[in-house]
């Protein structure tokens, strides 16, 4: 139920980013890596030929203030998933970044893809669901 919830929010906001930008779902994607001066994830909206910008949870979100705290509970199953892998693939925290983009499905809808990478090497495509668990 959670990972449907997030799935959503995902969805929403990289689709709202590319309105607003005027681009297609498929040319915005959002980067999950870790803020080690924070110690807690960073968000970064990536747009085909446009500058990185990190952005807040609650930019994802579309709100001001997020006063059910969803950000938080995110930021905790991503902080525990980032720590999972980098035990499971000896590395620091700050080696890994979540990958999240948008792609058409056989239907035409668009659905939420996530990717694991280190580096610069894509390790796998992960599920919401193991992101949130």
């Amino acid at each position: 139920m959670v990972a449907e919830y997030v799935k959503g929010i995902m969805q929403k906001g990289i689709s709202r980013f590319a309105r607003e930008l005027k681009r297609p779902t498929d040319e915005v994607q959002l980067l999950i890596s870790w803020n080690t001066e924070e110690s807690r994830p960073r968000f970064r909206k990536m747009v085909v030929e446009m500058p990185n910008q990190d952005i807040t949870f609650n930019d994802v979100l579309g709100v001001k203030f997020d006063m059910f705290n969803r950000g938080e509970i995110v930021n905790n199953f991503i902080t525990q998933t980032l720590q999972n892998y980098s035990e499971e693939l000896e590395c620091t925290k700050e080696q890994l970044f979540i990958l999240i983009a948008l792609t058409e499905d056989d239907e035409g809808f668009d659905q939420v893809k996530l990717h694991l990478f280190k580096g610069n090497d894509k390790i796998k495509e992960l599920q919401l669901e193991q992101l949130l668990t």
